[in-house]
């Protein structure tokens, strides 16, 4: 056996000793159990404290999502809208259609234009 591997047993073999003679000190018995009821304490705490942030972080996302829908449904009937009265001036669906995806290719190209020309 090398000398770190026995240093090392003959200080785990005292740490042993110590405990075994500390546990026999009766106010060491009460320090220790008071240090676990505390350390239990500040974990149910802190779990309760991590149980809270979960409700609110998920109370968030369905209020965002909620918003995000009555956007979307807005945008809907916005659309709707501007679809009837593209109609009521002689444009017909197929031809709105045609230039929504005319636009959405132009949005998707890369620009030609250089930024230095006047």
């Amino acid at each position: 056996m090398s000398s770190t591997v026995g240093f090392k047993r003959v200080l785990i073999l005292k740490s042993e000793l110590n405990l075994e003679s500390e546990l026999q000190n009766p106010n060491s018995v009460i320090r220790i159990r008071n240090n676990q009821w505390r350390s239990r304490a500040r974990r149910k705490e802190y779990l309760q404290e991590l149980e809270s942030k979960l409700r609110k972080y998920e109370n968030m996302g369905v209020k965002a999502s909620m918003e995000i829908q009555a956007s979307a449904r807005l945008v809907a009937e916005e659309n709707r809208r501007l679809g009837a009265l593209l109609q009521s001036r002689g444009v017909m669906g197929q031809g709105i259609n045609t230039a929504i995806r005319a636009l959405s290719v132009e949005a998707q190209a890369p620009s030609t234009a250089s930024i230095f020309e006047p």
